[in-house]
């Protein structure tokens, strides 16, 4: 089942994901069964959207707190048990500007977004049940969000060093160290701009007053 995102004048703003699917691909299908490699690649299903079994909630056991709540029930409910449903949009969830999540999600607090995704998906990399492809799924995701993580300014360097040596002790030793070089070029790039805050500007201003002559 799915949902669709409204404003604070109940005008749809975000069509659901199925439709923006299939913009793309018109034999794009919900996936159904067990959809646990599908929601690690994207977030796909909503909480608000989904009937639950009462027992599953109580035996919620992920030991980090993500701020992403709704993805990290659903990767959890998705390594537990499967998913059916339709495409029939059943919620209209509304999108407050001042909501935790639109806070959370500003530019000087997206470092946070990307720290705790990152702890989301080191935790669910451990699950058990999880196939070396669902483990390649979601270290891919953890380098992805990892190293948005390194490119926040207001990350702590040491924090995200930190952070990469806690989760290459599970990766893959090549996923590793391909990481960590991510790690240093996102960092390099920042110590660059704050050395030459309008580097990138002056070379565009160069450029066109090349070309003009």
């Amino acid at each position: 089942m799915e949902i669709v995102e409204i404003d604070d004048s109940s005008q749809v703003i975000n069509q659901p994901y199925f439709v923006r699917h299939r913009l793309n691909n018109e034999n794009w299908q919900l996936p159904e069964g067990n959809v646990f490699k599908a929601v690690a690649k994207e977030f796909l299903i909503w909480v608000q959207g989904t009937l639950i079994k009462t027992q599953l909630l109580k035996d919620f056991s992920f030991h980090y707190k993500a701020l992403s709540e709704d993805w990290q029930v659903i990767l959890y409910l998705a390594r537990r048990t499967k998913f059916f449903g339709t495409d029939d949009v059943v919620v209209r969830y509304r999108k407050h500007a001042v909501s935790i999540t639109a806070q959370n999600r500003k530019r000087e607090r997206y470092y946070l977004w990307c720290k705790s995704d990152t702890l989301m998906f080191y935790e669910a990399y451990d699950f058990s049940e999880n196939s070396k492809e669902e483990k390649k799924v979601i270290a891919n995701r953890i380098q992805l969000h990892l190293s948005a993580y390194a490119h926040q300014s207001n990350a702590s360097y040491s924090d995200v060093l930190k952070i990469w040596a806690r989760v290459s002790q599970r990766l893959p030793l090549l996923k590793s160290i391909k990481l960590f070089f991510l790690i240093l070029w996102a960092r390099t790039k920042l110590s660059i701009k704050r050395i030459f805050p309008n580097y990138k500007r002056n070379v565009w201003a160069l450029q066109k007053a090349n070309e003009a002559r």
